[in-house]
């Protein structure tokens, strides 16, 4: 009994040391993603109206969705599988 139950432990927190892996890589995955495009669209909106820096829209809007990932998945799960 005692030993199937160490058993599921150590299976559960491999699991878990899996899932912060996945998520850490999915996160490193979205944020290169975000300074590449986000890079672009600066550009973009230098060269063309300089004037009213929309670029500014999708910068934040995306910000936060990749601060949520961070917080939700990557610190959560990094937590979890410590523990």
């Amino acid at each position: 009994m005692q030993t199937e139950k160490k058993i599921n432990q150590i299976e559960t927190k491999t699991t878990l040391e899996q899932q912060a892996f996945e998520a850490k890589k999915g996160f490193k995955i979205n944020l290169t993603a975000y300074a590449v495009v986000n890079s672009m669209l600066v550009t973009i909106n230098m060269l063309t109206v300089p004037q009213f820096p929309w670029f500014l829209f999708p910068m934040c809007g995306w910000g936060f969705g990749l601060t949520m990932h961070y917080i939700f998945g990557v610190r959560q799960l990094g937590k979890q599988a410590v523990a």
